[in-house]
C-alpha cells in the first residue's frame, strides 16, 4: 500500500528552488562580468580618442592663433573659413564623444546598482538556505529518533533465535523508518508470527507500525488462544476505532498483513491474511496461503477474514513479505520484478540449499543489483523462518 511522504516532498521543492536560484545568480554574474568588461574596454577607447582630438584641437588652435598673428603683423585680415570648419567638426565629434562617455557612464551605474541588488539577494538565499539545512538536520534528527523508537518495538534478535529455529529479516526501508513491520511472539505452545505492510512509508507508515504492534500485543495478552481470522478482525475493528474511521471519511488508512499461529508442540498451523499472502517451501514446492482481499482498516466491501489450517513440519520454510520487493522497478526496463520472479528464486534458494540465515543477503543483493541507479519504490521486508 502506498503513500504520500509529505516531509520528502517539501524538501525535494525546496531543493528545486534553491538550485533554480542559485543557477539565475549563476548567469546573472557571468553576464554582469562581461558586460562590465565590455563596457570599460569601449570607456577606454572613448577616451583616447577624446584626448587625440583634443590634443589635435589645441595644435588646430595653436596653428590658427599663429596665423592671426602673423596676418595682423602683416596688415591683412585673412578668411580661415577652412580651418574654422576642421576646428567645429572636431568640436562636434568631440561632444559626441561625450555624450557617448556619459551615457557608458550611467550604464556603468545601473550595472553596479544591479550588482549590490544581485549581491543582497544573494545574502538573502544564503540566509535561506542555511535556514533550510538547520531545518532538514532537526528533520532528520527527528526521523533518525523515531528509527531508534521503532526498531526498539520490533522483536530482538536474541529473541527471534530463542523461540524460532532459523530465520532471517530483511528490512528495508524506503526512509529512514519504515512502514514495514514484523512481529514474533511466543505464548506458552503458541508462537505468532506478523508480517505487515502499513499505509504509506516514512513518518506515517511508521506511525502506523507502531499502532499495529501495539495492538497485536494487546490482542494476544488478552487472549493468546484466539484463532488467526478472529486475530485480524480483532485489529481491524481497534484499528476503525483509533483513527475515528467510517465508510464517508476520508482517513482511509490501514495495513496489510500475514499472520501464522503455530503450535510448537502439534506443529498444527493456522493462517489468515489481510491482502497478503505467505508462501510455504513444502518437499521442493512451493505453496500460497491466500488472504481474503481486505485491507485491516475501513473498507468498502467488508468481507470477513477466514482462517486456513495446515500442518508444519521442521524442515518447511516460511516466508512472509510486503509488496516493495515484487513491485521495484529495474533500472533497464521499468519493469517490476514480480511475485512470479520472487517465487522462483525463494524456490531456487530452497533446491540449492542456501542456509536460511544467508537468504536475507541474498535476496538483498538480487533486488539492490535488479533497482540498479533506479529509486526505492516502497518500503521491503521480507521474512523466512523454520519453526
Amino acid at each position: 500500500m502506498k503513500g504520500i511522504d509529505n516531509v520528502t516532498i517539501y524538501l525535494v521543492l525546496i531543493a528545486l528552488l534553491t538550485i533554480s536560484l542559485a543557477l539565475t545568480l549563476f548567469v546573472l554574474f557571468r553576464l554582469r562580468r562581461r558586460f562590465k568588461s565590455r563596457m570599460l574596454r569601449l570607456l577606454e577607447d572613448y577616451n583616447r580618442r577624446i584626448d587625440d582630438l583634443e590634443k589635435e584641437i589645441n595644435r588646430l588652435n595653436y596653428i590658427i592663433a599663429d596665423y592671426k598673428r602673423r596676418l595682423k603683423l602683416g596688415g591683412k585680415e585673412v578668411e580661415l573659413n577652412m580651418q574654422n570648419v576642421d576646428v567645429n567638426e572636431l568640436m562636434l565629434e568631440k561632444q559626441q564623444l561625450e555624450r557617448e562617455r556619459q551615457h557608458l557612464q550611467e550604464k556603468t551605474k545601473r550595472l553596479w546598482e544591479q550588482s549590490l541588488a544581485i549581491h543582497k539577494e544573494k545574502e538573502r538565499i544564503d540566509q535561506l538556505r542555511r535556514e533550510i539545512e538547520a531545518r532538514h538536520k532537526e528533520m532528520v534528527d527527528s526521523v533518525n529518533y523515531a528509527l531508534r523508537i521503532q526498531t526498539a518495538l520490533l522483536p530482538k534478535h536474541d529473541y527471534m533465535a530463542r523461540v524460532l529455529r532459523e530465520y532471517f529479516v530483511l528490512w528495508m526501508p524506503k526512509q529512514i523508518v519504515s512502514g514495514d513491520f514484523y512481529w514474533v511472539k511466543k505464548v506458552g505452545n503458541r508462537l505468532f508470527i506478523v508480517a505487515s505492510d502499513c499505509t504509506g512509508h516514512g513518518v506515517p507508515g511508521a506511525f502506523m507500525s507502531l499502532l499495529g504492534i501495539s495492538f497485536l500485543e494487546q490482542i494476544v495478552v488478552a487472549n493468546p488462544i484466539i484463532e488467526a481470522h478472529q486475530m485480524l478482525e480483532e485489529l481491524r475493528q481497534m484499528v476503525i476505532n483509533a483513527l475515528q474511521q467510517t465508510k464517508d471519511s476520508e482517513t482511509k488508512d490501514g495495513m496489510d498483513m500475514a499472520l501464522i499461529i503455530v503450535d510448537t508442540q502439534t506443529r498444527e498451523a493456522q493462517f489468515a491474511g489481510a491482502n497478503n499472502p505467505a508462501y510455504i517451501v513444502h518437499q521442493g514446492q512451493l505453496v500460497e496461503l491466500k488472504p481474503v482481499k481486505n485491507p485491516i482498516g475501513i473498507y468498502l466491501r467488508q468481507k470477513p477474514f477466514q482462517k486456513i489450517d495446515f500442518t508444519i513440519t521442521q524442515e518447511d520454510t516460511i516466508y512472509m513479505f510486503s509488496d516493495g520487493y515484487p513491485d521495484q522497478f529495474n533500472v533497464k526496463t521499468g519493469r517490476k520484478f514480480t511475485k512470479k520472479r520472487f517465487k522462483e528464486i525463494l524456490l531456487k534458494l530452497n533446491q540449492d540449499q542456501i542456509p536460511l540465515k544467508d537468504q536475507g543477503q541474498v535476496l538483498e543483493e538480487i533486488i539492490l543489483d535488479w533497482r540498479g541507479d533506479a529509486r526505492q519504490v516502497d518500503d521491503i521486508m521480507v521474512l523466512g523462518v523454520k519453526v
